[in-house]
């Protein structure tokens, strides 16, 4: 079995590839019973693509599996077992007959301690069903979970807990693809809400940085790292055409490790980009705290599900300012928001300041990233 730490990253990798088609989308109910230490999921069939035969009315998606162990480190995580001589996944028609049946491979359910909102993921074995052939002989399941009556604990498992679920399941290609934002399309479904604070856009933010692709040679952001946004004036992300692109935000905090985050007095922060090249600063003119120059800025823009995913990132060499310090080279990584608001980080790349920390494991960005779970939450209870 995989350590509890590593299992959540490694059920999530077959999301971050090129879109597979076919997919099933779901909607529904998710519900723990204590004594059986069941966990079973009953969802409605809301949506498919790329599927061989059309599903009738009533079709009805349902998962099964069984509490094995918990971890509690950064985050609460719990491992699930399939459950013996019974198909850990299955699809059904409005008549019952299963058109797909899976075995169950490594399943987790995990979330921030006191949330009640997380992230349910798994990858099964199609056996049997006639979609059995669209499916191949792997698939995943992901799906956020909302509205659970027992928040994340250490002792959630010793009580009975329900809760919504929203997801899907879908094929697993076998190669990488540069359509790594492909989860993304679930959590910047949130933008459509007007609830957003500065804390929950750095959530989503955490949760991005998750699927970006890494920079070159697997560079890594490491701190310290200032956090930027847009504020009252800001003209945040223009895109002139031609590669003309500016940024235009905010510097509002520092991080010299992940858990130390220091409010710093608002200083205006600045990109140009002219096609790959350009320079950023931050600070006023004239009184400039960092300066950078890059040549690889990459702006990436995907629709899916109907919806716009944005980032950009480009790698740095640090040519002045006192927050510089001896570092050298950093990298910057951003998500755009709809309207032009954007949430970055720009910082250090490792090797250069190993002593001050490295980005969060797995199961810190799954803690990170149920905060982002909640504006779905918000916006599923106001639909």
């Amino acid at each position: 079995m995989l350590p509890p730490t590593l299992l959540l990253l490694a059920l999530l990798l077959p999301f971050a590839r090129a879109e597979a088609l076919p997919a099933l989308f779901f909607d529904g109910t998710l519900a723990y019973s204590q004594a059986s230490q069941l966990l079973t999921l009953s969802a409605p069939i809301t949506a498919t693509e790329g599927l061989s035969l059309p599903l009738g009315a009533g079709s009805e998606f349902h998962f099964i599996a069984r509490f094995a162990s918990l971890t509690t480190a950064g985050a609460i995580l719990a491992t699930l077992d399939p459950v013996a001589a019974t198909p850990g996944v299955e699809v059904v028609d409005g008549g019952g007959t299963a058109l797909l049946l899976g075995d169950l491979g490594t399943a987790a359910l995990g979330g921030g301690a006191g949330s009640d909102l997380g992230i349910l993921a798994a990858q099964f074995h199609p056996t049997a069903g006639a979609l059995r052939g669209n499916f191949g002989d792997q698939a995943s399941l992901f799906a956020l979970t909302l509205n659970l009556s027992t928040p994340f604990s250490p002792t959630l498992f010793e009580t009975d807990f329900s809760g919504a679920v929203d997801g899907r399941i879908q094929a697993v290609v076998p190669e990488p693809a540069t359509g790594l934002l492909l989860l993304l399309g679930l959590p910047l479904l949130l933008f459509a809400t007007p609830y957003r604070t500065t804390a929950m856009r750095r959530s989503l933010f955490f949760l991005a940085l998750l699927l970006l692709p890494a920079g070159p040679a697997g560079a890594a952001l490491t701190y310290p790292a200032l956090d930027l946004d847009t504020f009252a004036g800001d003209a945040g992300y223009v895109n002139s055409g031609g590669g003309a692109i500016s940024l235009d935000g905010t510097a509002y905090e520092l991080l010299t490790t992940p858990a130390t985050p220091v409010a710093i007095a608002h200083v205006p922060f600045s990109l140009v980009a002219n096609g790959t090249s350009g320079t950023l600063a931050v600070g006023a003119p004239g009184s400039e705290l960092l300066t950078a120059t890059f040549d690889n800025f990459h702006d990436t823009i995907l629709t899916l599900l109907g919806h716009t995913n944005h980032t950009f990132t480009a790698d740095l060499a640090y040519t002045g300012g006192t927050y510089a310090g001896i570092l050298t080279t950093g990298r910057i990584e951003g998500v755009v928001q709809p309207g032009g608001a954007f949430t970055a980080r720009l910082g250090a790349l490792s090797p250069l300041v190993p002593a001050m920390g490295t980005v969060p494991e797995p199961t810190s960005l799954l803690l990170l990233g149920s905060a982002t779970c909640l504006f779905l939450a918000r916006r599923h209870n106001f639909r």
